[in-house]
Protein backbone atom coordinates (compact mmCIF):
# COMPACT_ATOMS: atom_id res chain seq x y z
CA UNK A 1 0.00 0.00 0.00
CA UNK A 2 1.39 3.27 -0.92
CA UNK A 3 1.39 6.42 1.46
CA UNK A 4 -1.21 8.76 1.59
CA UNK A 5 -0.15 12.45 -0.31
CA UNK A 6 -1.43 15.00 1.62
CA UNK A 7 -3.73 17.09 -0.23
CA UNK A 8 -1.71 20.18 0.81
CA UNK A 9 1.61 19.23 -1.06
CA UNK A 10 -0.47 18.16 -4.44
CA UNK A 11 -2.37 21.85 -4.14
CA UNK A 12 1.56 23.39 -3.93
CA UNK A 13 2.52 21.27 -7.23
CA UNK A 14 -0.34 22.09 -9.40
CA UNK A 15 0.25 25.92 -8.39
CA UNK A 16 4.27 25.09 -8.96
CA UNK A 17 3.72 24.17 -12.26
CA UNK A 18 0.97 26.46 -13.49
CA UNK A 19 3.34 28.82 -12.76
CA UNK A 20 6.01 28.19 -14.22
CA UNK A 21 3.90 27.34 -17.44
CA UNK A 22 2.76 30.68 -17.36
CA UNK A 23 6.33 31.81 -16.88
CA UNK A 24 7.57 29.55 -20.07
CA UNK A 25 4.50 31.40 -22.09
CA UNK A 26 5.83 34.85 -21.32
CA UNK A 27 9.29 33.98 -22.33
CA UNK A 28 8.11 32.51 -24.69
CA UNK A 29 6.03 35.88 -25.81
CA UNK A 30 8.81 38.11 -25.10
CA UNK A 31 10.91 36.42 -27.77
CA UNK A 32 8.45 36.71 -30.66
CA UNK A 33 7.98 40.51 -29.89
CA UNK A 34 11.90 40.72 -29.45
CA UNK A 35 12.07 39.24 -33.18
CA UNK A 36 9.27 41.29 -34.42
CA UNK A 37 10.99 44.69 -33.01
CA UNK A 38 14.24 43.58 -34.83
CA UNK A 39 12.49 43.00 -38.12
CA UNK A 40 10.83 46.24 -37.87
CA UNK A 41 14.11 47.65 -36.90
CA UNK A 42 16.09 46.43 -39.70
CA UNK A 43 13.48 47.17 -42.45
CA UNK A 44 13.63 50.65 -41.16
CA UNK A 45 17.29 50.36 -41.46
CA UNK A 46 17.03 49.76 -45.00
CA UNK A 47 14.19 52.25 -45.83
CA UNK A 48 16.13 54.79 -44.23
CA UNK A 49 19.22 53.77 -47.09
CA UNK A 50 16.84 53.75 -49.79
CA UNK A 51 15.61 57.26 -48.72
CA UNK A 52 19.09 58.56 -49.52
CA UNK A 53 18.79 57.74 -52.98
CA UNK A 54 17.47 59.79 -56.29
CA UNK A 55 17.03 60.08 -59.68
CA UNK A 56 17.26 62.38 -62.06
CA UNK A 57 17.35 63.33 -65.96
CA UNK A 58 18.64 66.11 -68.02
CA UNK A 59 17.40 66.57 -71.22
CA UNK A 60 19.58 68.12 -74.22
CA UNK A 61 17.89 69.79 -76.96
CA UNK A 62 18.89 72.91 -78.94
CA UNK A 63 16.59 75.71 -77.94
CA UNK A 64 15.66 77.58 -80.99
CA UNK A 65 13.85 80.90 -81.96
CA UNK A 66 10.33 80.03 -83.29
CA UNK A 67 10.62 80.31 -87.20
CA UNK A 68 13.86 78.64 -87.19
CA UNK A 69 15.26 75.49 -87.90
CA UNK A 70 13.47 73.00 -86.15
CA UNK A 71 14.66 70.78 -83.38
CA UNK A 72 14.44 67.30 -84.51
CA UNK A 73 16.48 65.39 -82.00
CA UNK A 74 16.59 65.74 -78.18
CA UNK A 75 18.81 63.46 -75.65
CA UNK A 76 18.10 62.47 -72.01
CA UNK A 77 20.92 61.60 -69.32
CA UNK A 78 19.61 59.72 -66.84
CA UNK A 79 21.58 60.57 -63.28
CA UNK A 80 21.24 58.47 -60.57
CA UNK A 81 22.73 59.69 -57.01
CA UNK A 82 23.67 57.21 -53.78
CA UNK A 83 23.95 58.73 -50.30
CA UNK A 84 23.80 56.43 -48.59
CA UNK A 85 27.03 54.73 -46.58
CA UNK A 86 25.72 51.14 -48.95
CA UNK A 87 26.61 50.64 -52.35
CA UNK A 88 23.26 49.88 -54.37
CA UNK A 89 22.18 47.47 -57.15
CA UNK A 90 19.50 49.40 -58.96
CA UNK A 91 17.58 46.00 -60.96
CA UNK A 92 15.44 48.51 -63.31
CA UNK A 93 14.81 52.04 -63.69
CA UNK A 94 12.19 53.30 -65.90
CA UNK A 95 11.43 56.74 -67.59
CA UNK A 96 9.55 58.27 -70.20
CA UNK A 97 10.52 61.47 -72.29
CA UNK A 98 7.28 64.58 -72.83
CA UNK A 99 7.62 66.81 -75.43
CA UNK A 100 5.96 70.22 -75.12
CA UNK A 101 5.45 72.35 -78.27
CA UNK A 102 5.10 76.24 -79.47
CA UNK A 103 3.17 76.23 -82.47
CA UNK A 104 1.29 79.11 -84.33
CA UNK A 105 -2.01 79.98 -84.06
CA UNK A 106 -3.85 81.31 -86.52
CA UNK A 107 -3.94 84.84 -85.23
CA UNK A 108 -0.69 84.89 -85.34
CA UNK A 109 0.24 84.31 -81.37
CA UNK A 110 1.97 81.13 -80.23
CA UNK A 111 0.32 78.26 -77.95
CA UNK A 112 2.05 75.48 -76.25
CA UNK A 113 1.07 71.66 -77.16
CA UNK A 114 2.30 68.76 -75.53
CA UNK A 115 3.79 66.21 -77.93
CA UNK A 116 4.19 62.42 -77.65
CA UNK A 117 4.99 60.53 -75.49
CA UNK A 118 8.96 58.48 -75.90
CA UNK A 119 8.89 55.30 -73.96
CA UNK A 120 8.83 53.71 -71.77
CA UNK A 121 12.38 53.45 -71.56
CA UNK A 122 14.64 51.15 -68.86
CA UNK A 123 17.74 50.90 -67.44
CA UNK A 124 18.73 47.73 -66.09
CA UNK A 125 21.49 46.07 -63.69
CA UNK A 126 24.01 48.63 -62.50
CA UNK A 127 25.69 49.43 -59.32
CA UNK A 128 26.24 52.33 -57.66
CA UNK A 129 29.10 52.79 -55.21
CA UNK A 130 28.48 54.99 -51.55
CA UNK A 131 27.87 58.65 -51.90
CA UNK A 132 28.31 58.50 -56.22
CA UNK A 133 26.54 59.61 -58.86
CA UNK A 134 25.86 57.71 -61.50
CA UNK A 135 25.06 58.51 -65.13
CA UNK A 136 23.72 56.95 -68.69
CA UNK A 137 26.28 59.11 -70.62
CA UNK A 138 28.90 56.07 -71.09
CA UNK A 139 26.47 53.65 -71.76
CA UNK A 140 24.71 52.75 -75.22
CA UNK A 141 21.28 52.92 -73.34
CA UNK A 142 21.36 56.98 -73.58
CA UNK A 143 18.42 57.58 -76.04
CA UNK A 144 17.97 60.05 -78.91
CA UNK A 145 14.82 60.14 -79.99
CA UNK A 146 12.83 61.78 -83.09
CA UNK A 147 10.61 64.97 -81.44
CA UNK A 148 7.41 64.20 -82.10
CA UNK A 149 3.98 65.77 -81.56
CA UNK A 150 0.80 65.84 -82.82
CA UNK A 151 0.66 69.22 -85.48
CA UNK A 152 4.39 68.71 -86.29
CA UNK A 153 3.45 70.65 -89.79
CA UNK A 154 3.38 73.87 -88.08
CA UNK A 155 5.57 73.70 -85.44
CA UNK A 156 9.39 74.89 -85.53
CA UNK A 157 10.48 74.74 -81.88
CA UNK A 158 10.21 72.88 -78.41
CA UNK A 159 9.24 75.35 -75.37
CA UNK A 160 11.74 76.81 -73.60
CA UNK A 161 10.66 76.71 -70.39
CA UNK A 162 9.40 72.98 -70.73
CA UNK A 163 10.92 71.61 -74.24
CA UNK A 164 11.66 68.02 -73.48
CA UNK A 165 11.52 66.38 -69.93
CA UNK A 166 11.93 62.96 -68.31
CA UNK A 167 10.39 61.54 -65.27
CA UNK A 168 12.47 58.61 -64.17
CA UNK A 169 10.74 55.89 -61.67
CA UNK A 170 11.74 52.45 -60.00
Amino acid sequence: MLPAVPQSANLADWVTAAAESVGALGTAGALVIALLLLHRDHRNAERAQVDLVGAWAEPTYDRRPPFGERVEKATIQVHVRNGSELPVKVKQLKYTIHTRWLVPTDDGAWETVDGATAGPNYLQDFQIRPQQTWDNNSTPMRPTWPTQHPRAQCSSTLSRAYGARSNPWW
